[in-house]
């Protein structure tokens, strides 16, 4: 066996301190790590949810939520197409041609320069009290701005991939509005 001798020179001695404190380290935050998280691939799990590079269970939820969407707006008989309004029966509650000029607008400056003001997409459908009200404000959103509403609302509210609370809040409740 060879013997183990400390290094004469300081320099080099600073280093094996330092790498010894480095492991120290290492393994006093792996212990913490298990302690808090529940283990290293928890902790992180946890920042790569934090750092957008993982989704997390409710980013995969609204996720999942805007696909339904989006399927479900390409259907003829989608409540996004500016037509269904149109076949819906005598009676079914529409928007005056103002008031939804007036949403469209809302919508459109609820986008920015510097990004999305979520509160003002959220309000103006929350003035909506049928899903032929949807229809109508995606016919006068469409005249206005020759954009597709459900598709230009889902290009402005998603980051990076991943749907904004405003895009899923907004599908949520016109998905529950009653047809006319």
């Amino acid at each position: 066996m060879s013997n183990i001798s400390l290094p004469k020179n300081p320099t080099q001695a600073k280093g094996y301190l330092m790498f010894i404190g480095g492991l120290v380290l290492i393994v006093i935050l792996a212990v913490y790590l298990q302690k808090t998280f529940g283990g290293i691939g928890k902790a992180l799990g946890g920042l790569g949810e934090g750092l957008g590079i993982f989704d997390s269970e409710d980013a995969k939820k609204d996720k999942e939520a805007v696909a339904a969407a989006k399927e479900q707006s390409s259907q003829d008989g989608s409540f996004w197409n500016p037509n269904y309004y149109k076949t819906a029966p005598a009676g079914a509650r529409l928007l005056t041609v103002a008031s939804a000029n007036g949403l469209a607008s809302d919508i459109w400056d609820s986008v920015w320069l510097f990004g999305t003001r979520p509160d003002e997409l959220i309000a103006a459908f929350k003035q909506l009290k049928a899903k032929t009200q949807v229809s109508f404000l995606a016919d006068r959103f469409y005249q206005k701005y020759n954009k597709d509403l459900f598709s230009w609302i889902t290009l402005q509210y998603t980051k990076m991939g991943k749907p904004q609370t405003g895009l899923t809040t907004v599908i949520t409740f016109v998905n529950s509005l009653p047809n006319s």
